[in-house]
């Protein structure tokens, strides 16, 4: 394990603004391209994960129990726990920011049925 890794407060926060433009970026994009885009991160994201699933499968050494697996925890932020589990959620509230921000989006201005075609 690697000891005292960790980012400048600066690189951080250049992060942080980065992945801000990114998200403004994509969701500027037309419903189909963002569409698009939503295919092919499922199944970038399916993909990875059934590798990560074969590799770990095949290289570790030991397997835990399921009562490890699912009750236990580690957490060395230095936040408190529930802070910790509220920001793990916040993978599965990216898919809201994906194809169907722009459903949502069209849905409130005027004219709605010609704007999401």
């Amino acid at each position: 394990m690697i000891n005292n890794l960790y980012l400048l407060y600066s690189a951080e926060v250049g992060i942080g603004i980065g992945v801000t433009f990114v998200w403004a970026a994509l969701n500027a994009l037309r419903i189909d391209q963002q569409g698009w885009l939503n295919n092919l991160a499922a199944v970038f994201q399916i993909g990875s994960t059934i590798s990560i699933v074969i590799v770990l499968l095949v290289v570790a050494p030991t397997r835990a129990t399921a009562h490890e697996v699912f009750t236990s925890t580690y957490n060395s932020t230095g936040f408190p726990f529930a802070y910790v589990c509220l920001i793990g959620i916040l993978s599965t509230l990216f898919s809201f920011s994906g194809y169907e921000a722009g459903a949502h989006l069209s849905e409130e201005t005027r004219h709605a049925g010609r704007a999401g075609e």
